[in-house]
């Protein structure tokens, strides 16, 4: 008969335990990075004071209008028309009351202030009234 070998006392690893937590961080970072606000179209804002962008309510959706330096209008990162701002708008908004649509107006640096203030009234001409202007606060 052969001898029977002592039993090792069990003990935990480690290394999958450290392996996990950094898993686990990576991943955490990785989502807060893409829980910051996405507002579609890199645009050089104004500096103008502070920034008035408030939280919404549940209910309301946000819509954001980005107009370019080259005057081209993107709504949520898809390039439109002047004549297709409002169905895009309505098309994002399906089912939701017209005052419960916030729009927040993002308009570059060196845009044609004319062009915003068109999109200015032409969501008021279509009852939308909650027009947020996105500015870079002043240092």
């Amino acid at each position: 008969m052969r001898p029977i070998p002592p039993r090792r006392k069990v003990q935990g690893e480690m290394l999958p335990l450290m392996d996990m937590i950094f898993l686990l961080l990576v991943i955490f970072i990785f989502m807060i990075v893409q829980m910051r606000p996405n507002f579609g179209v890199s645009v050089d804002l104004p500096e103008i004071g502070k920034s008035e962008l408030t939280k919404q309510d549940d209910k309301s959706i946000t819509v954001t209008v980005a107009l370019t330096k080259d005057n081209k209008i993107f709504v949520n990162a898809t390039e439109c028309t002047m004549d297709q701002v409002i169905s895009k708008v309505n098309e994002i908004s399906n089912g939701v009351d017209k005052k419960d649509v916030s729009i927040i107006l993002r308009g570059d640096n060196s845009a044609n202030y004319g062009e915003i203030m068109k999109l200015f009234a032409l969501f008021r001409a279509n009852q939308i009234n909650e027009v947020l202007f996105d500015v870079t606060p002043s240092k």
